[in-house]
């Protein structure tokens, strides 16, 4: 024993602060006044001595052993245990007592609170890794809570302070991981009722503290579900909690919030009509109706952020019920829609039952019977819709897998099977709760009498497949509930399921991280990446169907030292034996059937988990048909624009990937790495979105980019042709351009300086001698600026800075036309020069400078629109914030004001995606107008052309104004085809049909 001298008594605070300590019962002054938290004094007779004896033989050891990494003392049980449950509840992904670490922090002094941590981690990691011991230890220290919780509530101050009302959230967890049958008495109900009652003694100062408002928003939640579950009346009190959280809000309450208000009134509903309460059959059967309306209405409005895409697939695999499926932005996305499907559910099972004790009485009049009807369809669509999200989240071999291995029951004693462990290998841990929290909407789904049974058949072998591969026993608890017939309240199971206890505690991409991968695709923009990942140390497959592309990809490597990262290989199976686990493959194709052709040869050598990252310009459809019809086999692909070009490619390209979110954890580490940084060493890469949503932004970036390329080639043509700049002038006054003002950190005025100044070995300026033609529309290499216009067209998107530039493209491919036309002519139309411009050059040009970024600016609020109208009718859940991150810098449409501009307004709760309705933007581009009406009016004097920038010139002047020459339009379609009008006194309205037919002339 090792004597350590005099010791202080007082807390540590004073300690830290050097204070004297005045040592109060309850609180030192020195802490009162400081307004800090008191930690209490310390118990000196037992610190003066400290045994050393473990310390001095670790010191020996680590004298006597050559390394000099020391070992770590194994961790008590109490210690894992808090480590595992901070992990998942606090820092996870789903983090439900994020709110912890402040409270906790804060407040490590109280004992109660400190004691229910405990507890409730040994309950947690008990209930993962069942353990005698753990459960005596959190058994022992729930006991020990509960002591020093009932005396802190005692005493006043610590009755209202967060330490108290976190400490019983947690000894209400401990109940529900602990307890699996929901009771009205006890410890199930009794520990919420406790909390919200030290609710209500704090007043609503409470409520103004983000970290505080979300515990509270736990406790409302938890208990909602609890009575939910357990039929228990939902109380006035928690009703006006939620509406006071509600109040404090920031920004408008979520779908889940909204979902939660329905599902109290249909928690209440329910009561009263089991009680009589509600005994009017009619009114009951009405307000079930205006009920489910409420739910249909919240379906139809949720936004983009929390909508799932439907996926079509050619084949089924095992795991789909229907030939489709869902794929949900994130988990809790996916677990609202599933409380919405279940609650509706529910909710129309008991208009079915009133309609049927009308059918009784009244004969099935025929109202009743479409109600009836109604309801069953609503039941089958929502049963249908649950079983759809199950692909996105189940992991294993096909269902065929175990029926090979005589698997139609339960897993038998001698099979590895129930055991979670197969012969091609253990099953993806990141599945386990995903599937886990599927069980209770699978046994609302099938235990409808109104679903068919095949269905219910359906469901019960999935869940015996999670029993089987996930080892996941409560889901065979669950398949043979529903097998025997039993008629089991949903609230029972949900309980027995482990309430809300259980979170999501996997991070989807750790322990996942990218050394090898194949490049298939080896030309100028896949040749740069493949180099590009190298140079960031990953080991690189190439393959092309050209030998002598990749030998001139190895010979570059060679010279930049590089050339043990790059290897060839032949075959495909050569190419994925040269890979790891998960195999990940990067394409860099033409668009269309030469990507079928390539997933289809891979397709023998992919298994579950693998990633393809489709790097090429590919039209978005092509994307999720591919996505969709990988489901069955597990692999995962991902959907990624690149832009920049091929230097972009070696140096570090703007890149926009979209996909499952499980594969996009995966692949961004590598991503972020590799991509272009911005000026504050941001990657421009992010994930855009769901389904195809990352090529289709690549899609309309490159309308946007022909936009910007129209009008600054115009603006070109005007200073070479109309004010007779030579090139050297023309590339100084676009270096002064991209230095300050609107256009400055733009790429394409960056790069249209150094187009203009670049002579060739004869000492020519090499423009001088480029022709007049954009082929690459025309000769199928290019597909992404068609597909743009057809989208607008389609989504009925006025966007004519875009469609016009596209159409001078078209015109100029065809030179040996338009030369034939010049001869029908008798001659062309010559630009003329702006003579009396030069008098006023500076002006003039700075005239020119307004214009262009007009259009440009037009372009971007053009291509957002389209954008934003394909989200919507998609549901990807695009992040236009990241969007314009990605855009920042490595590709073409880099515009550093723009979209400094854009990444302010889109940074604001719920911004308008329509850019016209922003007053920036709107003031941004009426400031504009005088300069670009000047240069479309000279323009036009002298026969200059100037498509984008007349084009973007009308857009401003018909988006603003509301006397357009379509009334007359309007007019001649009534005439000869009773099109229908509106009235000019009627309200604007939304563009649909009109009211109104004038006989113009009898027939």
């Amino acid at each position: 024993m090792v004597y350590c001298g005099p010791l202080s008594k007082a807390c540590l605070p004073c300690r830290r602060r050097k204070l004297r300590c005045d040592l109060r019962r309850d609180a030192c002054t020195q802490c009162t006044r400081a307004q800090l938290p008191c930690s209490g004094y310390r118990n000196t007779t037992a610190l003066r001595f400290r045994d050393e004896t473990n310390a001095v033989q670790r010191r020996v050891t680590a004298q006597k052993s050559d390394t000099t990494i020391p070992r770590s003392p194994p961790q008590s049980i109490c210690s894992q245990a808090r480590d595992i449950f901070y992990h998942n509840y606090v820092l996870g992904p789903t983090k439900p007592f994020e709110f912890l670490q402040t409270v906790y922090s804060q407040t490590s002094k109280d004992v109660h609170l400190s004691r229910s941590v405990d507890a409730v981690a040994l309950a947690y990691l008990n209930s993962q890794r069942p353990s005698g011991r753990t459960e005596v230890e959190a058994r022992r220290s729930y006991v020990s809570a509960i002591q020093y919780t009932s005396d802190a509530v005692q005493i006043p101050h610590l009755a209202q302070q967060d330490s108290t009302i976190l400490a019983v959230l947690l000894l209400d967890l401990y109940e529900k991981i602990t307890t699996r049958e929901p009771v009205f008495q006890g410890a199930w109900a009794a520990h919420l009722d406790g909390a919200l009652t030290l609710v209500k003694l704090r007043g609503d100062e409470q409520f103004i503290e983000p970290s505080i408002r979300r515990m509270l928003i736990r406790l409302s939640t938890n208990m909602l579900i609890s009575c939910v579950a357990s039929g228990r009346p939902v109380l006035d009190d928690l009703v006006n909690l939620r509406h006071t959280i509600a109040a404090h809000f920031p920004t408008p309450p979520d779908p889940k919030w909204q979902e939660s208000d329905l599902v109290i009134e249909f928690a209440r509903l329910r009561q009263d009509i089991a009680n009589d309460v509600l005994a009017d059959k009619m009114e009951a059967t009405v307000a079930l109706i205006e009920l489910d309306s409420k739910f249909l209405k919240l379906g139809m409005q949720v936004p983009p952020a929390w909508q799932y895409t439907t996926i079509q697939v050619d084949t089924k695999s095992d795991h789909h019920y229907e030939s489709y499926h869902h794929i949900h932005p994130a988990e809790h996305v996916c677990q609202m829609w599933n409380t919405f499907r279940a609650t509706r559910i529910l909710l129309n099972e008991l208009i079915r039952s009133k309609c049927m004790d009308w059918q009784g009485r009244l004969n099935a009049g025929s109202r009743f019977q479409a109600i009836h009807e109604r309801a069953a369809g609503a039941i089958k669509q929502m049963a249908m819709d649950i079983c759809a999200s199950l692909p996105q989240y189940i992991d294993g071999p096909p269902m065929s897998f175990l029926h090979a291995f005589g698997q139609t029951g339960s897993p038998s004693a001698s099979s590895d099977l129930g055991n979670g462990t197969f012969p091609i290998g253990r099953p993806d841990p990141r599945y386990h709760l995903p599937c886990y929290r599927l069980i209770y909407p699978f046994y609302v789904a099938a235990q409808s009498s109104v679903v068919p049974p095949s269905l219910s058949k359906w469901v019960v072998g999935e869940l015996r497949f999670m029993a089987d591969y996930h080892a996941i026993k409560n889901a065979m608890t669950v398949a043979n509930l529903l097998e025997s017939g039993q008629k089991t309240d949903v609230g029972h199971v949900y309980a027995m399921l482990g309430s809300y206890a259980f979170v999501l505690d996997v991070n989807m991409a750790e322990g996942t991280e990218i050394h090898k991968l194949a490049m298939i695709g080896c030309g100028s923009m896949g040749g740069g990446m493949a180099l590009l990942f190298a140079e960031h140390g990953i080991t690189v497959s190439l393959n092309d169907p050209s030998e002598a592309t990749m030998d001139q990809l190895l010979a570059t490597a060679k010279k930049a030292g590089l050339q043990d990262r790059l290897q060839k290989r032949g075959s495909y199976e050569d190419l994925c034996k040269s890979l790891g686990s998960p195999k990940v493959f990067v394409f860099s194709l033409p668009h269309g059937t030469v990507g079928d052709s390539v997933v289809d040869g891979l397709h023998t050598y992919l298994a579950k988990g693998d990633i393809v990252i489709d790097a090429s310009n590919e039209n978005w459809q092509n994307t999720q048909r591919r996505q969709g019809n990988l489901v069955p086999q597990g692999v995962y692909y991902i959907g990624m624009g690149v832009s920049g070009g091929y230097q972009a490619a070696r140096r570090g390209p703007s890149m926009c990937p979209s996909g499952e979110e499980r594969a996009l954890d995966i692949v961004m580490p590598l991503l972020r790495k590799v991509a272009a940084k911005d000026s504050q060493g941001n990657p421009c890469v992010a994930k855009a979105g769901t389904g195809g949503s990352g090529h289709y932004i690549k899609m309309i970036h490159n309308g946007i980019e022909h936009g910007m390329m129209s009008a600054l080639a115009e603006g070109w043509q005007i200073m070479n042709l109309g004010l007779r700049m030579s090139y050297d002038e023309i590339a100084d006054e676009f270096d002064r351009w991209n230095e300050d003002g609107e256009l400055r950190g733009t790429f394409l005025v960056g790069i249209g300086a150094d187009i203009c100044r670049q002579k060739d070995d004869q000492g020519r300026h090499v423009l001088s001698i480029v022709e007049d033609k954009v082929v690459q529309d025309v000769d199928g290499t290019e597909g992404t600026g068609i597909w743009s216009q057809l989208e607008a067209v389609r989504l009925h998107v006025p966007a004519p800075s875009l469609t016009t530039a596209h159409f001078i493209r078209l015109a100029s491919a065809f030179r040996a036309d338009r030369k034939q036309v010049k001869g029908a002519f008798g001659g062309q139309f010559p630009v003329q020069e702006w003579g009396e411009a030069k008098a006023d050059k500076r002006s003039v040009l700075e005239s020119l400078r307004k214009a262009v970024y007009a259009t440009f600016l037009a372009s971007f609020v053009e291509g957002i629109n389209i954008i934003d109208q394909a989200d919507q009718e998609s549901r990807w859940n695009i992040n236009y914030s990241a969007v314009v991150q990605i855009w920042r810098n490595g590709c073409i449409i880099k515009a550093d004001y723009i979209t400094g501009m854009l990444a302010e307004i889109f940074r604001e709760p719920n911004a308008d995606l329509d850019l016209l309705h922003n007053k920036r933007v709107a003031e941004e581009l009426k400031k504009t107008f005088p300069a670009l009406k000047e240069i479309v009016v000279k323009g036009v004097e002298h026969n200059t052309i100037i498509p984008s920038l007349s084009a973007t010139l009308e857009f401003l002047k018909y988006s603003t104004n509301t006397i357009l020459p379509t009334q007359f339009y309007e007019a001649q379609m009534d005439y000869f085809g009773k099109h229908m009008f509106d009235l000019k006194s009627e309200p604007a309205g939304k563009p649909e049909t009109g009211k109104h037919h004038f006989e113009w002339k009898l027939a």
